[in-house]
């Protein structure tokens, strides 16, 4: 029942948002500045170097990151598994056993 009430505020916000109109500086804004990102680009070819690495060290930054923590078991949950599987491998070993294996 909480989380209801942290989402009302939440949803206020997105309703008026939605609704709200945007404001004649940022629209006669967006109708002048019709140049797209690869024009930007060969207008100014100095900021190619530096988009071309910042693009590439958040790649190698994300691939390192969630490449790391997507691999990593929490200690608890890995001591469970651990449990588990000698509680099984327990239970087979004695069921072998009995088997006259």
């Amino acid at each position: 029942m909480t989380s209801l009430f942290a989402a009302v505020p939440t949803l206020i916000v997105m309703l008026l948002t939605y609704y709200s109109s945007e404001s004649h500086e940022y629209v006669s804004a967006r109708t002048a500045d019709k140049r797209g990102p690869l024009r930007v680009v060969r207008d100014h070819p100095e900021l190619l170097g530096r988009l071309t690495g910042c693009g590439l060290s958040w790649l190698l930054y994300d691939f390192v990151y969630y490449g790391s923590s997507f691999n990593q078991v929490s200690s608890s949950l890995e001591s469970a598994l651990f449990m588990v599987a000698r509680l099984g491998l327990a239970r087979f070993s004695s069921l072998m056993v009995s088997d006259g294996r």
